[in-house]
Parts: structure tokens; sequence; C-alpha cells
């Protein structure tokens, strides 16, 4: 009955992270740690806890890609944000077109003298359109 087995691990030292790691368990305390092979056992073993073995494998076969889910996801929160955007240019462009137009009437309706404040008269020369009694009435009532 084997009741152990070895594993090798190499450290590249032009790698950051394997230089830490390296650092760490070359300079590890064995008085509080008991040895470097059960700091290792006991870190690997809580890293897999941790986040769960089926998570580490998806991760390890996943690498950096997306799956079409994700992808999708993705899209749909892109094209709800570009289009909010869209609408919030949009309303603003109209906004200042409509502004722009009416500072410019107002100002060629006083550079005329016709200006009334916001009151559109009727021109002397076209006869004022009489509104219908029904409609006078829906008028009134909402005032």
């Amino acid at each position: 009955m084997i009741r152990s087995k070895q594993f090798n691990i190499r450290f590249r030292l032009d790698n950051p992270i394997d230089q830490e790691v390296f650092k760490v368990l070359d300079d590890l305390n064995v008085s509080i740690h008991k040895s470097k092979n059960r700091f290792v056992i006991n870190a690997l073993y809580d890293y897999i806890h941790g986040y769960g073995a089926e998570y580490l494998e998806k991760q390890a076969k996943r690498e950096n890609y997306i799956t079409v889910e994700e992808y999708e996801k993705k899209r749909a929160e892109d094209r709800e944000q570009i289009r909010n955007e869209v609408y919030q240019d949009l309303i603003r462009f109209l906004a200042t077109v409509n502004v722009s137009r009416t500072v410019a009437e107002i100002q060629s309706e006083k550079q005329t003298g016709s200006y009334t404040a916001g009151i559109n008269p009727v021109p002397n020369n076209e006869p004022q359109a009489e509104l219908p009694s029904a409609m006078m009435d829906d008028i009134m009532k909402w005032s």
C-alpha cells in the first residue's frame, strides 16, 4: 500500500507571481507551519474548498473565453446602454433646436415689432375660425 506520493513544483523566476510564491515558501517559518509540504497542502485545500472544485475546473478549461450566454448578456447590456445614450442625445438635440428656433422667432418678432409675449395673434387680413361649441365646452372644462 502506497502511503505517500511525491509532486515537484518548478518556479520560473522571471514570472513575478512565481517569484512571490517562491519567496514565501523559501522564507517560511517551519516552526509555525510544521513544514513547507504541509503549508502547500493546506493552502491548496483552502483554495479548492474556498472556490469549489467545479469552479476551479471550469476556470482551468475556460482560460479567457466567454460562453455564448455571457456574450449575449453583455451584448444586450451594451445595446441597452447605447439606446439610452442615443435617446438622451436626441432629447438634448431636439430641446436645443426647439429653444434655438423659439429664441430666433422671438428676436425676429421683436425686430419687426410684432412680438406679443407668447400670444400668437391672428393677422388682420385672415378671418378667425369659430370653434365648435362642443370643443369650446371641453376647453372650458380643462381650465
